[in-house]
């Protein structure tokens, strides 16, 4: 099923980019819609599915909301679980009401923001959908807040607002703390940020491998993730992606006013990845949001330079269209992302060795006997 929606993505994406079916609202509502019931009514996916669904089931309705009981999660989020266990309100409901607010805060933007909105649903789907709104719920709803309100706060200049919500989403997950900087340096000359922040990441990464961090930091809470590996296909699609949004936008003769911003947030969200680099854990949690606005940034970019007169990016003409080698690279690097992630679920979740990205089976709340099928053990205590 999962592959059978990429294919779909993909190819809508695709006529969308060829401008047959440019800003469709029908084809972007209904594919938002069935985005939006997978997440709902899914079960038993998602690697930390079962680990929110214990930890929910041990919140104490009856526990103070100023005083954080979990032993992993910030006092905001423990404060949410409270909240619904006083209403009653089952784990399942609580996944839904999440996916709801996620997904229709992502597509709030994207409708308002991208002019390609399909290719956008179809950047989301690989990591942010599957891993982060699937799995990582605290990330993934300080994510989708972040570009549902943040953007459009930044965008008004209304920074009040904008670090009011940054302080509400640190009590959900505080590495949504890092967005604090965004305002702050791109009040800087923009000419500068770039070069700054490309100093800085050279700076930061010679500490990173010179081994100075093992050398004196070694004890510290943070050290854990000093040695965790980073996905060296991860790595390359963020360099593709960096590599195309920066030509696509340098290339266009004028600036559009959201494109220049979400540009310098992926500028600023790519020099921390960098400078973090020697942690794929680290550089990977702290650098998400930020780099999350390419769902809009790329579109945006691609359609702005489509309408510039500078034509400096190499296209291919095929008969009446036209074709742009960068697009195609990642569209395919998309499907082969997604690919490799279901792969990695399928290895995470212990499923059976004949499970593969194709019969990778979607398990939901309406049969949930399903996925006990496909899983080499189950926890009993499960329901």
């Amino acid at each position: 099923m999962y592959v059978a929606l990429l294919i779909i993505l993909t190819l809508f994406s695709i006529v969308e980019l060829l401008n047959k079916l440019k800003k469709n609202k029908i084809i972007f509502i209904i594919l938002s819609i069935v985005l939006t019931l997978i997440l709902s009514f899914r079960y038993g996916q998602g690697t930390d599915y079962f680990a929110y669904y214990t930890q929910y089931l041990k919140t104490n309705s009856y526990s103070s909301l100023f005083i954080n009981e979990l032993t992993h999660g910030e006092i905001g989020w423990h404060a949410i679980m409270v909240l619904l266990k006083r209403a009653n309100i089952s784990f399942e409901l609580f996944i839904i009401m999440l996916s709801i607010i996620m997904m229709s805060s992502v597509c709030y933007s994207i409708y308002n923001y991208s002019p390609y909105i399909v290719t956008s649903l179809l950047i989301l789907y690989p990591t942010y959908y599957l891993t982060y709104m699937f799995s990582a719920l605290r990330q993934g709803l300080v994510m989708s807040i972040f570009i549902g309100f943040g953007i459009k706060y930044l965008l008004n200049k209304n920074y009040v607002k904008y670090f009011i919500l940054i302080s509400i989403l640190s009590f959900i997950h505080n590495g949504a703390l890092i967005l604090i900087i965004i305002p702050i340096l791109i009040s800087c000359r923009k000419i500068l940020l770039e070069k700054y922040l490309i100093f800085f990441s050279i700076i930061g990464m010679v500490i990173a491998y010179s081994g100075i961090i093992d050398k004196y930091f070694r004890d510290f809470r943070f050290y854990i993730y000093i040695n965790n590996s980073f996905s060296i296909m991860a790595v390359l699609i963020r360099l593709l992606l960096m590599y195309t949004i920066y030509k696509f936008h340098k290339s266009n003769d004028e600036k559009d006013v959201v494109e220049d911003l979400l540009y310098y947030i992926y500028v600023i969200g790519f020099s921390l990845f960098l400078i973090l680099s020697f942690s794929g854990t680290l550089s990977q949690r702290l650098t998400m949001p930020m780099k999350s606005i390419e769902t809009i940034l790329l579109p945006l970019a691609f359609n702005n330079y489509e309408k510039s007169k500078t034509k400096l990016i190499v296209r291919l003409k095929l008969g009446n269209t036209k074709v742009y080698p960068l697009i195609i690279a990642i569209i395919l690097s998309l499907n082969v992302e997604t690919i490799k992630n279901i792969n990695a679920y399928i290895e995470q979740d212990n499923y059976y060795h004949w499970v593969n990205p194709i019969n990778y089976p979607y398990g939901n709340i309406f049969n949930k006997d399903k996925i006990r099928n496909y899983v080499l053990y189950f926890k009993n205590e499960i329901n």
